[in-house]
Formats: C-alpha cells, structure tokens, sequence
C-alpha cells in the first residue's frame, strides 16, 4: 500500500499502477515484482504462507483473490477505509515492543482476510 507517491506492481503478468491507500493483495505463490522510480512510502506486508495452510477454509479464501486483487476507490468505502485502517494498526503493532505483537498483527491480518 503506497502512502505518498505511485508504486507498480507486476503480477501473473498483469500490471497494476497504485495509487496513495491502493491496496494490492496478491496470494502465496504468485511470481510478481513491485518498484516504482518515485521516492515514497508504503507499506509491504508479507505473511509466511505456511501459518496460512492450517487455517480451515483458508483455500476457498485465497482462490477468491488469486492471483491478486485491487482494494482502491472503486472498492465500497467502508471496506477500503477498514483495509487501510488494518494496515496502519498492523504497520504501528510491527515497530512497537509490546508483548505478543506477532500474534495481535496475525489476527489483524486475519480480519483483513474475512473482508
């Protein structure tokens, strides 16, 4: 997720140009790049797939974005805005110290699967 400035993403072949808050969620397993020639900040998340496979329904999930999906303007508001407020809660819970953080970012980045 850009925050300031434009990032591209190459995935299945297929480019997509984001946008500051675009979202691009691409599934375990699917060879993509990522770049941009502008200075910027973003967000990249990255979960080990194999806490993923354990989860009861998890393919069904990940099928329905594979090999990536968009969350932008064009997404209902209340979602977008939910996504990206995961994110910022995800991104703060990774630079702090506090006890069982990994477990509180696995969880957010759960809820962010469930929308």
């Amino acid at each position: 997720m850009p925050i300031s400035s434009t990032y591209e993403v190459m995935c299945a072949n297929v480019k997509f140009k984001l946008e500051p808050y675009d979202v691009c969620m691409i599934c375990p397993g699917i060879v993509h790049s990522m770049g941009t020639e502008n200075e910027g900040e973003r967000i990249i998340f990255q979960i080990e797939p194999s806490k993923l496979r354990q989860l009861k329904g998890i393919d069904y999930i990940l099928t329905e974005y594979s090999p990536a999906i968009i969350v932008n303007k064009d997404t209902p508001d209340e979602i977008h805005k939910r996504i990206i407020d995961i994110l910022l809660d995800i991104k703060s819970e990774y630079f702090s110290s506090e006890p069982y953080s990994d477990i509180s970012i696995f969880s957010r980045f759960l809820e962010l699967l469930v929308l």
